[in-house]
């Protein structure tokens, strides 16, 4: 008797003390605690949980040659990249143009034509520089040496009266916001005299203005220009007088020493 007494005692607190842990959870918690989910719920609830899916761009080398900076006036001077001790803060290679008004060696580049979808861009063919027939193609600026290791990209991105540097850094294969620093056009222009001449310029902003993340251009009306800046580079004893080529963002402004780049 004393036995059962003891047992129907025990199982009354146990269910008071079940009762009580219901009453303090939340109906999902009971739900969940009641009857684990299956493993195409747990498969949804973790789907919940990723980040947004951020597709890749694939590229493939298109034309390669020689990079020019192209000035107003007509003058070409060869672009390379610098050497780290006279990149930014003495560590990053900018694009060049001269140092210590010096012409520099050449430097092979490879433009890659891009696919992907963030930056809208898509082939297309239309006037430019007098001739209605050129041709536009999207994609990647790198050095010969490392095409899809690095790649021509801005130092900042839409920094107002602040021309920013070109520097070779890292390709970015995510198909985001990454683009707007490193997208450049392709513009093969056909001359009368059956030669193309090859003009690169910067893009910096999709072609629409819906598709801005968190890297994104401060104003889908604004564009970029390439432009001709002179000043110390490097830093410590390893600074030296340099010219470069710079990327700035305009916002309706009009560009003041133009630089144009040419692949040939």
């Amino acid at each position: 008797m004393k036995l059962s007494i003891v047992l129907g005692l025990a199982a009354a607190l146990a269910t008071v003390s079940h009762a009580q842990q219901l009453a303090s959870e939340s109906p999902v918690e009971r739900y969940v605690a009641v009857r684990p989910p299956s493993s195409s719920e747990e498969s949804v609830s973790e789907r919940g949980q990723l980040a947004p899916i951020v597709g890749t761009v694939a590229c493939t080398p298109y034309k390669t040659g020689t990079l020019q900076a192209k000035t107003k006036d007509g003058e070409l001077a060869y672009a390379r990249f610098s050497s780290h001790a006279h990149g930014v803060d003495g560590k990053t290679p900018i694009l060049l143009t001269q140092i210590h008004g010096k012409a520099l060696r050449p430097q092979t580049f490879t433009f890659s034509t891009c696919n992907g979808t963030f930056m809208s861009t898509t082939p297309s063919k239309g006037a430019f520089e007098g001739s209605p027939d050129a041709q536009f193609t999207y994609g990647h600026l790198s050095p010969a040496k490392s095409v899809g290791k690095n790649c021509a990209s801005a130092y900042e991105h839409g920094t107002i009266n602040k021309p920013q540097y070109l520097v070779k850094s890292d390709c970015s294969e995510s198909d985001n916001g990454s683009q707007l620093y490193q997208w450049w056009e392709l513009v093969e222009v056909p001359g009368k005299d059956g030669k193309t001449t090859l003009y690169l310029q910067f893009v910096g902003v999709p072609q629409v203005g819906d598709t801005y993340d968190d890297y994104g251009a401060p104003d889908s009306t604004g564009s970029f220009a390439l432009v001709k800046r002179s000043g110390t580079i490097g830093k410590g004893e390893s600074s030296v007088d340099g010219t470069w080529v710079g990327v700035e963002y305009l916002s309706g402004r009009a560009v003041t020493h133009p630089y144009q780049l040419v692949l040939s």
